[in-house]
């Protein structure tokens, strides 16, 4: 619940530009508190973008939540987020994550399938549907999806996946999983999420901050 009453006094653009800052230095329980207080303005615009950013801090609060081995908040952070956006692939992949470290694989096989319901190219996607059913026990499965996004990318060849391959072959499923396990992105997340920030910023004019917020981008990806 949004402590409105903090915010008595400020203009809906002050409030939305504050939150702003808060987001992109990654303070989302502050974020939140602001997008809410003026997500129930009368300006359709700032709606939209409120609403927008509510879901983004969502999901920010459920991948730092989940870096930090909260898995069980971090699925309700991202609950919450797919809520109000439920065609967002990255938040069902996000919520997998987490159903995956509570060692729910059938949760976390449903978010990744939903995932690629709505993105059926998405390699992250593809590449943990196959790490989850190769650690439960379904190697042949998935080492299939392994192959599969080595299709779709083949940026992922290279010794890691070699060392995988050889590994699997000789049933070494421990090596050939951590192996295949750096092939993941993880600041994939944390990319899209400072590069969403940049691009409003470069929307409004604000070129010194758009730049500070894509070289942070580009950081984590």
């Amino acid at each position: 619940m949004a402590t409105v009453g903090k915010w008595f006094g400020f203009s809906e653009d002050e409030i939305y530009e504050q939150a702003l800052s808060e987001f992109e230095q990654g303070h989302f329980d502050e974020a939140i508190d602001a997008f809410h207080a003026c997500s129930d303005t009368s300006d359709p615009r700032l709606q939209r973008l409120a609403r927008h950013y509510l879901v983004q801090c969502k999901a920010g609060q459920g991948l730092s939540l989940l870096r930090s081995g909260n898995a069980t908040a971090a699925s309700a952070a991202y609950c919450d987020a797919l809520a109000l956006a439920p065609n967002f692939p990255d938040l069902h992949l996000g919520l997998a994550r987490a159903y995956r470290a509570q060692g729910d694989r059938i949760r976390a096989l449903a978010e990744i399938e939903s995932a690629l319901a709505i993105n059926a190219l998405y390699v992250e996607a593809v590449l943990l549907k196959g790490i989850v059913l190769y650690e439960g026990g379904q190697t042949s499965e998935g080492w299939q999806e392994f192959e599969k996004a080595l299709q779709l990318d083949p940026s992922l060849a290279g010794e890691d996946f070699d060392y995988a391959r050889s590994r699997h072959r000789e049933a070494d499923h421990v090596r050939a999983i951590a192996s295949i396990e750096r092939l993941q992105s993880p600041g994939a997340a944390e990319a899209q999420l400072h590069g969403r920030v940049a691009s409003n910023y470069l929307r409004h004019g604000k070129y010194q901050q758009a730049c500070i917020v894509f070289e942070r981008a580009l950081e984590f990806a």
